[in-house]
């Protein structure tokens, strides 16, 4: 799913009835430049997995943590907006910067680099290059645009349309019993994913930094928070009849690796458990698509039955797609 914001500026007509045209051509146009406003727009809601504690971006979480706009004009060496957060308020964004215009030159090209962290105090690493480092929490969803474009190349129209993009891969887990007449008692649930990346605005595209080598190319997120809770999925909690969920996590999008540690048991006729102290450990590796919400389903089995894991990619528009990792 996307998201529209339209930056609003216009430049005035030239009109001059004065034996200076040039100059008062200028001064005109100069005096007449409308102020850059802004506006957003979202054609739906962003879907969320039920039981999950991520943040996930709607309109109300958008006017509630603002987003980080800045814009560069081809040829000037001062930003034209730098890095600054645009917040909401009585209907309106407004910024603490002075008033905005496009550039003079109709055919000067601006770039615009958006970007949403739910931060109103930390401005994006890199954000007036269009390169930002990133180094996810695990729950935030971050969204960027980027588009570039000039007052003539936009039809004359001074309303600039940014359609921001999910970059993030949203990873969520149904966890089942696949056989009955035993007791699974959770242990571990963890995702390893791509970590310590930059993230093109221009390419849409995450890739390794040229400037530093990371501390480690890949985190790992606990899925299971060890806190009781009747919604998420913990350690401790015991599985017999009914799947239940894991919190969602929002990770670098590319190849990650699956674990997972359970304990088994054996009930007995009476429904009471017959402890075995049979544990099991498992892993697979699967490839988390970015903007999508990617759903792992885990069939929990006892130790001479193969752990199974499928898992399905929906999107947070209309597109789907399935895939199936291979547990070891």
């Amino acid at each position: 799913m996307k998201k529209v914001l339209f930056v609003a500026a216009s430049a005035a007509l030239v009109m001059s009835s004065c034996s200076n045209e040039i100059s008062e051509s200028f001064k005109t146009s100069f005096d007449e430049r409308t102020p850059l406003t802004v506006s957003t727009y979202t054609p739906g809601l962003t879907r969320v997995a039920a039981g999950s504690d991520a943040v996930v971006v709607n309109d109300a979480a958008l006017q509630a943590g603002g987003f980080w706009l800045a814009a560069t004009a081809a040829g000037e060496e001062e930003d034209l907006i730098s890095a600054s957060l645009f917040t909401y308020s009585a209907g309106a964004w407004s910024s603490s910067l002075d008033e905005i215009y496009w550039p003079l030159d109709p055919s000067t090209v601006v770039s615009f680099y958006g970007f949403y962290n739910n931060s109103s105090e930390i401005a994006p690493e890199g954000l007036n290059t269009g390169t930002v480092a990133l180094s996810p929490d695990g729950e935030t969803d971050l969204m960027a645009v980027y588009k570039a474009t000039s007052l003539a190349g936009n039809n004359g129209s001074s309303n600039v349309s940014l359609a921001f993009d999910h970059i993030l891969a949203q990873v969520t887990f149904n966890v089942t019993p696949a056989i009955s007449g035993y007791q699974y008692v959770i242990g571990d649930i963890s995702v390893e994913a791509p970590y310590g990346l930059n993230y093109s605005l221009s390419e849409k595209a995450f890739m390794a930094p040229t400037d530093a080598v990371p501390e480690s190319p890949t985190h790992t997120y606990a899925v299971n928070s060890g806190e009781t809770s009747e919604q998420y999925l913990t350690s401790g909690d015991t599985i017999t009849t009914t799947s239940k969920v894991g919190r969602t996590l929002m990770v670098t999008p590319g190849s990650c690796t699956l674990s997972i540690t359970y304990q088994i048991n054996v009930m007995d006729g009476n429904g009471g458990v017959a402890q075995l102290n049979q544990y099991k450990t498992a892993s697979a590796t699967f490839t988390a698509v970015a903007g999508k919400s990617n759903v792992l389903n885990i069939s929990l089995s006892p130790d001479n039955v193969p752990l199974s894991v499928s898992a399905s990619v929906n999107g947070w528009d209309a597109t789907a797609n399935n895939i199936t990792p291979t547990l070891e």
